[in-house]
């Protein structure tokens, strides 16, 4: 018997691929029991057969699972980068998809660092309670294992992937229009890429700027209300439903991904597929899944605002996407 373990997954990119991946097993004739979050008890695709346990999200509530229920299970596939609290008698696969317990990026506060130092000291104890381990790029293997030495490279299997996205034929494509299609939280960079963007309307009085942060980041949301009093084209929409963010991409020219770390970088994928150019941080999570010619410094707003000028004035930009979907493979190891 299998078990999907996907607790303290509820929202954001996770939830998305936990959701592709419920979709995927469900349409299989893979026999599976899941334990969920609570949070998702109404908010996923139709289980029709198989067996689903809802627990609140914590470390006590899973290894009090694990103590009563482990021993029913011949196959465990942990989606939410813990492997299980207990060594179980079975083959225990982890898909590992939170860079954050790898690095913490400088500018996170001190709270955000105490928070995922102390879940990487936990990933650490636990590392012995799993068989194999997968990512979604060579350089989250690579860092994985530089991380945590006893983890070995055959160990280590590199299988993105991601559902499609719906793209908008009738949607009109604004040539000076910029996406960011992210949660507000510190390591997303909100703030340089709005200070980046007034300097880029100051120089050119050309440009929108859309961005999807939540109603609790008070201080960008601040930024942004300030920056529109003052005549600046910024809109915040807020949380989209995923089934409708193919208009937004389908609208807008450019992406502008300015985040300090992702372990992969959905938003990347959806925008290539939607026909967007993609504007990015010269960083390895970007290269790993993007060919693109216009990247820059997400620390220097200049560099930022220089990059968006290049991508605007050439007449030849395109972003070529070089991650595929291997739902697929994920299917097969699940078997």
């Amino acid at each position: 018997m299998l078990l999907l373990d996907a607790v303290f997954i509820n929202n954001s990119g996770g939830k998305v691929l936990l959701d592709y991946l419920i979709l995927s097993v469900e349409n299989s004739d893979i026999e599976v029991t899941y334990l969920l979050d609570s949070r998702v008890a109404n908010d996923h695709p139709k289980i029709i057969s198989n067996k689903v346990f809802y627990i609140k999200a914590s470390l006590f509530n899973r290894h009090q699972f694990y103590k009563r229920q482990g021993k029913r299970f011949d196959k465990v596939f942990c989606f939410a980068n813990l492997p299980p609290t207990i060594r179980l008698n079975a083959d225990v696969m982890v898909y590992f998809h939170q860079r954050l317990f790898l690095t913490i990026p400088k500018n996170n506060g001190i709270l955000h660092k105490l928070i995922f130092t102390i879940k990487a000291g936990i990933l650490g104890k636990l590392i012995r309670n799993a068989d194999e381990w997968i990512v979604q790029s060579n350089q989250m293997k690579n860092e994985l294992i530089s991380r945590f030495s006893k983890i070995s490279v055959r160990g280590v299997i590199i299988a993105p992937f991601y559902p499609p996205i719906s793209t908008t034929l009738n949607t009109v494509r604004k040539q000076h229009s910029f996406l960011y299609v992210s949660g507000g939280a510190p390591h997303k960079n909100h703030i340089n890429l709005l200070k980046a963007f007034k300097i880029y309307f100051d120089r050119v009085q050309l440009g929108e700027l859309h961005v999807t942060v939540g109603e609790g980041y008070e201080l960008i949301n601040a930024i942004i209300n300030k920056m529109r009093s003052e005549g600046y084209p910024v809109t915040n929409h807020g949380t989209i439903a995923r089934e409708k963010l193919g208009e937004y991409y389908s609208a807008s020219k450019f992406l502008i991904y300015p985040s300090y770390t992702e372990s992969f970088g959905l938003g990347l994928i959806e925008a290539m597929e939607c026909g967007c150019v993609i504007i990015g941080a010269d960083l390895p999570y970007l290269h790993a899944v993007c060919d693109t010619p216009f990247v820059f410094d997400p620390h220097n707003v200049n560099a930022i605002v220089e990059a968006m000028e290049a991508a605007t004035e050439s007449k030849n930009s395109v972003s070529k996407k070089l991650s595929q979907d291997n739902i697929g493979k994920i299917i097969n190891l699940l078997n």
